[in-house]
């Protein structure tokens, strides 16, 4: 992969369960042309979607009037967004908080054509200890861990030994081989679907994460250890 030029920027999207967020960054870090909305999860998919690819483009337009010179430079769109999902293909293949319609939807494709622009997906908790170790609180520590608490949970860590997220198999069984996560505590939503969990999972329990997505007391459990993750299901009672 060739590396782009140091004065390269990028157009960012930080698409979550309430909002859509965008910006142009700079390499190091500075924002212009900050736009929001809504995330319209009720609406399906498809207005997910456009409501990103909207968001981005009025990020674009609010940089190019406080610096047209950064909009010249653009080298292509980061998307930080729940999990599971596959960064390789750029689909969202299981998010807890964006409606139970949203799974298997692809954000890399339309929006990468929509903008002219190629596009990376990353899990949120992912980009977000890369950020804060880049230019935050995780700033010159070698090994971190950041938790996400927010319309969704989630988590990520960074072993300074591998100079990089760790990575696990995400959903395991459900994803297959070759699927990103973080080494993490796993993702839920904070307040149930109607929908029971679609996830295949299997496994023995390890520091559990109780899903509520299940339509029932038989909750999805997801734990990621340092072998790898594990979901299985579980007669798990809130009133225990």
């Amino acid at each position: 992969m060739t590396q782009p030029p140091a004065d390269a920027t990028v157009l960012a999207l930080d698409l979550g369960g309430t909002q859509v967020r965008a910006a142009l960054v700079r390499a190091d870090g500075t924002r212009l042309g900050r736009a929001a909305a809504p995330t319209p999860a009720a609406d399906g998919p498809a207005a997910v979607v456009a409501a990103c690819i909207a968001t981005l483009q009025l990020a674009r337009e609010n940089a190019a009037r406080e610096d047209a010179a950064a909009v010249s430079r653009l080298v292509g769109i980061g998307i930080s967004a729940p999990g599971p999902l596959n960064p390789w293909t750029g689909i969202a293949v299981e998010p807890a908080n964006l409606g139970p319609r949203f799974p298997g939807t692809d954000l890399a494709g339309p929006i990468g054509a929509a903008l002219g622009l190629p596009v990376f997906l990353e899990h949120d908790t992912k980009v977000a200890i890369l950020g804060e170790r880049a230019f935050g609180a995780g700033s010159g520590i070698d090994d971190l861990m950041y938790l996400t608490i927010s319309t969704g949970f989630g988590a990520a860590a960074f072993a300074g030994m591998f100079a990089q997220v760790v990575r696990a198999a995400e959903a395991a069984g459900s994803l297959g081989a070759g699927a990103g996560a973080s080494g993490a505590a796993g993702a839920a939503a904070a307040a149930p679907w109607s929908a029971a969990c679609s996830l295949t999972c299997s496994g023995p329990p390890r520091f559990p994460h109780v899903c509520p997505r299940a339509s029932s007391k038989r909750c999805c459990v997801a734990a990621s250890m340092h072998e790898g993750p594990y979901m299985w299901w579980s007669d798990y009672d809130d009133d225990d």
